[in-house]
């Protein structure tokens, strides 16, 4: 069954390792192309950042990174990345992936099972009212089984839970799963004013 639904296991790209992307290699590379040209080297507030770039890597890559997991778990068949809808301020919101899930619903509803406590535990926490929090969802474990029964009547936020859940409870680190896939699918900042650094010569 396919549904749309946030991308589990992301939380966002504010307060991240992807927030403060590491740039030196880059500035390395630029400096090293301009000494072969016999130009001095120059210094980083030169360089204009193509980040739209860079986050749209980001978005396919670490949908690409939840996706090979939970079909590894044998959860869902596939993930499609839709859209990035990020915030206009950060104060109470991070960024979500919006995507496209085929979920593998008999696998996730034995999952769920089969970790029934542990289910319990998540949903106290993350859906009970406290002092400075209301929840506008149930957190009790017989109104989830019962909605479960009819996977469709879910919204995206209830399976963003579930599924979420599952990542949790497997001990999935989004960021470590990216690094183990291979240096080549790590997406990293480049200069969209290559060109022109190639010939700056600063006075």
């Amino acid at each position: 069954m396919k549904i749309n639904t946030n991308l589990p296991g992301f939380t966002g790209y504010y307060g991240s390792i992807f927030d403060d992307a590491d740039t030196s290699n880059e500035v390395e590379y630029i400096n090293e192309q301009r000494a072969e040209k016999g130009l001095e080297p120059i210094d980083e507030n030169l360089i204009n950042w193509n980040y739209k770039q860079y986050y749209e890597e980001l978005n396919e890559s670490l949908t690409n990174v939840v996706e090979d997991f939970l079909i590894d778990l044998n959860m869902i068949k596939s993930i499609k990345f839709i859209k990035l809808h990020s915030p206009k301020y950060y104060n109470y919101t991070n960024d979500v992936i919006e995507c496209e899930i085929e979920v593998n619903v008999k696998e996730v509803k034995k999952y769920i099972k089969n970790n029934i406590e542990e289910f319990e535990t998540y949903l106290e926490d993350n859906f009970k009212s406290r002092s400075g929090f209301i929840s506008f969802y149930e957190y009790d474990i017989n109104f989830w089984l019962d909605k479960m029964k009819n996977f469709k009547s879910l919204d995206h936020i209830e399976t963003d839970a579930i599924l979420n859940f599952i990542c949790e409870n497997e001990n999935f680190d989004i960021v470590n799963n990216l690094y183990n896939v291979g240096i080549n699918d790590i997406p990293f900042l480049q200069a969209e004013n290559f060109e022109e650094l190639m010939e700056l010569i600063e006075n």
